[in-house]
């Protein structure tokens, strides 16, 4: 977290949020970070494409196994 606040780059990328949650089933629940990812649109191609088709993959994956 520390170093992502000092980034300046990675700081208009990666946002934290604290959420309390069980890290795996069956343990109480803690706070822990919860990062999400913003992509600037302006690092254009092929990086833009190749991340999206990455998003997707991961979610038909998701599908797949639910």
């Amino acid at each position: 977290m520390d170093a992502v606040a000092l980034d300046s780059e990675l700081s208009k990328w990666l946002t934290d949020k604290w959420k309390e949650y069980p890290l795996v089933s069956g343990l109480p629940s803690r706070p822990h970070p919860r990062w999400a990812l913003r992509i600037d649109p302006a690092v254009g191609e092929p990086y833009l494409g190749a991340w999206k088709a990455h998003c997707m993959d991961l979610v038909r994956q998701r599908q797949e196994d639910a």
